[in-house]
């Protein structure tokens, strides 16, 4: 069978959308499918084009997939004119090169951004297949909780897109139960949960065991207690908490002694990268650094070399539903894990007994909770043994991407 992936990111851009597709990609050309992706030129998330591609039209193969990448308008402004150029000339040169490539048997168009299910709505009526719809988070709900746009025009008309999406969708496909039961009860039966899941090439026994040996941290870090996010830096992670959790720390309080043996470490970009910089450098901590970006592969040695994990989030309702993927690379790593809001992610955490769920945006008892790791050793290294074991045993890639074959497959067996 052959499949059309649509998607605006793909590697060698990081993120959990490139990883997400990536991988399914790779798992299905493996199984013999013909798989090829439609994307965008690599520029996520700093708007500048990867070492080795230019912004233009451009097809390669990688892994057994081919890759048909097209033209964006770049911007390494944050703002929501930026942003909206770059979604809409994908959508644009995507449909121009879609018109160029052999029909699939199905299509699989991913979302955020939405303005992609516009590529794939023209596809299923320019070939008469199937699509099927992948829903990561739920937009435009999360867009408008972040108050990443405020304009009631733009936020309806993507409330008609993504109504319009659904419907016509042949399946669907999301993260989280979350995401799955914010859509339209009529939706609901033929949408699907296919989570992130663990890459368990990259966590493997043998890789855990290089990644040990491979320290990415600086010399003067490899005896602290070493506080790790890796992720983006957006509006829906609410990063600054971080930051005051750190500075609580750097200078002390009457309530909270001053630790000079805890580090956090940020790996990742986005668009609250420099207002974090900025923040940290008006505190004067010393007790944080920042990696940037740092390729996918690279973060199991992070992992091994960190003592904690953190996932901070926004006090949303959106946010509650969804589930992040971070949380299934801290939990193969072993490591403990501290998240700041109740929902879909935390309620795996507890099950697992692998970390705790710390309050809403609030540093203090951010603080709390990472000083008791600090202090106890010993849980910290049995709440990591947890999570590991319940990952592999719950959340395997390989067990997720089959469960993605078979939608496509019944689907593509079932629509005329």
């Amino acid at each position: 069978m052959n499949i059309l992936i649509i998607t605006q990111y793909y590697p060698p851009e990081i993120g959990a959308c490139a990883n997400r597709i990536s991988y399914m990609a790779r798992f299905l050309a493996k199984k013999g499918h013909g798989v090829a992706v439609l994307t965008a030129a690599p520029n996520y998330p700093d708007g500048e084009i990867y070492k080795g591609y230019k912004n233009r039209f451009h097809k390669e193969e990688m892994d057994g997939v081919t890759i048909a990448r097209v033209p964006v308008i770049l911007s390494k402004k944050k703002g929501v004119t930026g942003r909206l150029a770059s979604y809409l000339s994908f959508v644009m040169n995507g449909m121009r090169q879609a018109k160029k490539m052999p029909a699939p048997d199905i299509l699989w168009a991913t979302s955020p951004p939405l303005f992609t299910a516009l590529i794939g709505l023209k596809a299923k009526k320019m070939w008469k297949v199937p699509l099927v719809m992948d829903i990561r988070d739920i937009w435009p709900a999360s867009i408008r909780d972040v108050q990443a746009v405020h304009n009631k025009h733009l936020l309806n008309i993507a409330e008609r897109l993504a109504e319009k999406t659904y419907a016509a969708a042949d399946a669907i496909t999301t993260t989280s139960d979350g995401i799955l039961q914010s859509l339209p009860t009529q939706h609901h039966v033929k949408a699907h949960v296919i989570p992130n899941g663990v890459d368990e090439k990259l966590f493997s026994e043998e890789a855990q065991k290089k990644a040990l040996s491979q320290n990415p941290l600086p010399q003067r870090l490899h005896h602290k207690f070493v506080v790790l996010y890796a992720g983006n830096l957006g509006l829906a992670q609410a990063p600054e908490v971080m930051i005051e959790a750190a500075s609580l720390l750097h200078h002390g309080t009457k309530q909270i002694k001053k630790r000079d043996d805890i580090h956090f470490v940020i790996v990742g970009s986005g668009v609250r990268t420099e207002s974090m910089r900025e923040l940290a450098q008006q505190k004067q901590l010393t007790n944080i650094t920042f990696t940037g970006i740092q390729p996918h592969e690279k973060i199991p040695a992070y992992i091994a070399h960190s003592n904690l994990c953190l996932i901070p989030y926004k006090a949303e309702e959106t946010f509650r539903r969804t589930l992040a993927s971070k949380v299934f690379d801290y939990m193969a790593g072993g490591k403990p894990i501290i998240i700041n809001l109740e929902g879909e992610t935390a309620a795996i955490i507890k099950e697992a007994q692998c970390g705790f769920v710390a309050k809403d945006e609030d540093p203090r008892d951010l603080v709390k909770y990472i000083t008791y790791f600090a202090d106890d050793p010993e849980v910290a290294a049995q709440m990591g043994h947890a999570g590991r074991e319940y990952a592999m045993q719950h959340f395997r890639r390989e067990t997720i991407a089959k469960k993605l074959e078979e939608v496509i497959m019944n689907l593509h067996a079932t629509v005329p």
